[in-house]
């Protein structure tokens, strides 16, 4: 994969996670609006940290032809986890909206389902040949 598909790719992966997690109610300030193009995060948003290493050479052929099929059991996996995500965000609005905070069991919940989606994410737009274990931390 060349060097620059997989850097945007990266941003891509980076600034949606920053994105969800200010429409997820996770953080009250606007992300910042920056397009580095590095796998290393450069640090400039300290609420969220998206570091993906890409494997750009030595591939394993027979993984990239065979991806979508691979990915079946953890796009089913993650709709019924987004499901139950949905119903979270219910019931964390109104805990928000009362309390004023996240209870840490709701937060550790979507921020857990964010990390599994991320390394979902990165394995079907090739920039691991690493297969996501159906776990919300790694």
């Amino acid at each position: 994969m060349p060097e620059g598909l997989a850097g945007f790719q990266v941003m891509y992966i980076r600034y949606a996670v920053r994105t969800y997690t200010y429409l997820g109610f996770l953080r009250e300030e606007y992300p910042p609006f920056t397009f580095a193009t590095t796998s290393a995060d450069p640090g400039d948003d300290p609420r969220v940290r998206v570091d993906v290493q890409p494997a750009l050479t030595d591939r394993n052929r027979l993984t990239v032809f065979f991806r979508i099929i691979l990915a079946i059991p953890q796009a089913i996996a993650l709709m019924f986890v987004g499901l139950a995500l949905y119903f979270v965000y219910l019931v964390a609005f109104f805990v928000v909206l009362f309390t004023g905070r996240w209870t840490d069991g709701l937060r550790d919940f979507v921020i857990g389902v964010a990390r599994w989606y991320i390394r979902f994410l990165a394995y079907v737009l090739l920039l691991t040949d690493r297969y996501p274990p159906f776990a919300f931390d790694d």
